[in-house]
C-alpha cells in the first residue's frame, strides 16, 4: 500500500482556481496584448513572446490553458489582419 502525502498546491494556484470565470477572457485579452507588445522589440535574434509564453504555461493551471490558446489565436488573427502582403 502506497503512504505518499496528498499534493498540497501552492497559495498562487489556489487563488487562480478561486477567480470567476468572467477574469478568465479578459486574462486572455491581456495575454494577447502583451504577446503584442513584447513582438515588436523581439524582431532581433531573441524571441520575447517565447518567455511570456512559457511562463503563462508554468503558471496557468492546465484546466484554462484553453484561454491561453484562445489569447494565441487572436494574435494570429490580428497578426494575419495587419498584414499588408496577403
Amino acid at each position: 500500500m502506497d503512504k505518499t502525502p496528498p499534493a498540497i498546491k501552492p497559495d498562487y494556484l489556489l487563488a487562480l482556481e478561486r477567480l470567476p470565470a468572467w477574469v478568465w477572457p479578459l486574462l486572455s485579452m491581456i495575454y494577447a496584448a502583451g504577446w503584442l507588445l513584447l513582438l515588436q522589440p523581439a524582431q532581433g535574434r531573441w524571441f520575447v513572446p517565447a518567455g511570456l509564453r512559457l511562463a503563462a504555461l508554468w503558471l496557468i493551471p492546465t484546466n484554462r490553458w484553453v484561454w491561453l490558446m484562445l489569447g494565441e489565436g487572436l494574435v494570429g488573427c490580428i497578426l494575419l489582419w495587419s498584414t499588408k502582403d496577403l
